[in-house]
């Protein structure tokens, strides 16, 4: 099999109402979590479609739930490789999602997820970089989570026994890591949004969608 480049794997859902960005609606309601979600995730998109459209070793495709290929392509655009997601938790998904991918030949992976508005093309190029001398690359956010995590070879066990949602993802996996011995690279930490005073800290365009 020949080898491929770099896979950029975006990880999103399709912002059905009450089923995305749940912890806001609290503070602000479904139908402006939703909205929230919908905007976080096409800025992502563009994000990511720059970084393609500036180093010809990236490809982007994306892997989505909530939705069928159709509604994707409607909500998202048609000139995109889609993925429906395959597991029983997020671990399980990456994890196959890996596997799938590098079975196609890819030399290595940037899992993306859509919540984090300061990612720019400059965090994935410098991701694709650094995985030329690393195992692994992490993006971490500052609620202990990660907005990014980039991998060069089959290791199923970096997405394993991680307490997704918590504060503990990013120490886990870097735990994981070291136990693999696999060397790892660090990004600038951000900001998810996941939480009301993310929305608040973060861009004006979240402030307007949300009326503050």
């Amino acid at each position: 099999m020949s080898q491929k480049r770099t896979c950029i794997a975006l990880f999103t859902k399709y912002p059905t109402e009450g089923r995305v960005k749940t912890r806001l609606i609290p503070a602000f309601g479904a139908q402006t979590a939703t909205k929230i979600h919908n905007f976080l995730a096409k800025r992502t998109i563009n994000t990511l479609a720059q970084a393609a459209s500036q180093n010809p070793n990236l490809d982007l495709h994306v892997f989505y739930d909530g939705a069928d290929l159709t509604a994707m392509q409607t909500w998202l655009g048609s000139g995109l490789s889609y993925h429906k997601q395959h597991g029983n938790d997020l671990g399980d998904r990456l994890s196959n999602a890996m596997n799938a991918l590098f079975a196609e030949g890819y030399l290595s992976i940037i899992f993306v997820g859509a919540d984090c508005f300061n990612l720019n093309a400059q965090h994935i190029m410098d991701a694709a970089c650094l995985l030329e001398t690393s195992d692994v690359v992490i993006g971490p956010c500052k609620d202990g989570g990660y907005y990014l995590i980039g991998i060069k070879k089959v290791a199923p066990e970096i997405f394993k026994g991680i307490s997704w949602g918590s504060e503990q993802v990013f120490s886990q996996t870097i735990n994981i890591a070291k136990q693999l011995g696999m060397s790892y690279s660090l990004l600038p930490m951000l900001s998810d949004i996941d939480r009301q005073e993310d929305v608040y800290d973060g861009c004006e365009e979240l402030k307007n969608i949300t009326g503050q």
